[in-house]
């Protein structure tokens, strides 16, 4: 009798042990669901805002489940503490973990949806705070450079080519010989005195660069039906000083 109790009790433990394999071999099964995570990265909640007030999805952590949507959060900083690689077959990409400053909505979402820095509402003495939905304008200054440079067509290939661009492989640009020779190229380099005034809030951009193409002797209402490819940096108290405010290139 001791013996049947022996092989009994054997044999429960190991159907439970086979349940448990059983388990753990399913497990797997219900991460492929979803996408994997390949690669982390921790951070000590940097803060950043929406990108566009268009709809982007907030998900669970392997992507299976909608749990918000940025539209609907319009004026809210999310801070995040973790960049995710997620793959999923031949999809891949990278997902921040967000958390609200009220600490109320938290999921994960694809990086491209959100801006570095908190949210800022605009006003009449900070007219920088321009979100772009050309994925090639990701900078604050260049919706402004383009409202004042009125009637210019912003060049996407030439943006596109500056985004792929590799030195070790370096390709020319797709403008036409005669373009680029013809360009005309204004820049300009801030002084410690200009960065302090930006952050401080002391001086729009919009007022920066009027001054400053006034003093160049340039009228931006003289490049109607140019185009125009521009980038520009905001500065703020959390970065160094940058190689230049903005820089425009002009060309028909």
């Amino acid at each position: 009798m001791k013996e049947m109790n022996k092989k009994a009790i054997g044999f429960i433990m190991t159907g439970l042990m086979a349940v448990g394999v059983g388990m753990a071999a399913q497990q797997p099964q219900a991460h492929a669901a979803g996408y994997k995570w390949v690669k982390t990265k921790n951070y000590k909640n940097i803060p950043w805002h929406n990108k566009s007030n268009k709809t982007a999805y907030m998900y669970n952590w392997n992507h299976t489940k909608k749990l918000h949507n940025l539209k609907n959060y319009p004026h809210t900083t999310w801070y995040v503490s973790k960049s995710i690689k997620m793959v999923k077959g031949n999809k891949s990409g990278v997902f921040y973990k967000v958390t609200s400053g009220n600490k109320k909505v938290s999921g994960y979402v694809y990086r491209g949806y959100l801006v570095k820095g908190k949210y800022q509402a605009p006003s009449k003495n900070n007219d920088d705070n321009f979100v772009s939905d050309n994925p090639y304008i990701k900078s604050s200054y260049v919706p402004v450079i383009l409202d004042v440079f009125k009637g210019t067509k912003f060049d996407n290939n030439m943006a596109k080519w500056n985004a792929n661009y590799d030195p070790e492989n370096p390709t020319m640009d797709p403008r036409t010989p005669e373009q680029r020779a013809n360009t005309i190229d204004i820049m300009n380099v801030p002084t410690s005195d200009q960065i302090i005034a930006f952050k401080e809030h002391k001086i729009t951009f919009r007022e920066f660069l009027l001054k400053d193409l006034k003093e160049k002797g340039i009228n931006p209402d003289n490049y109607a039906g140019y185009n125009i490819y521009a980038t520009g940096y905001y500065p703020t108290p959390d970065e160094e000083t940058l190689p230049s405010f903005y820089s425009i290139m002009l060309y028909k």
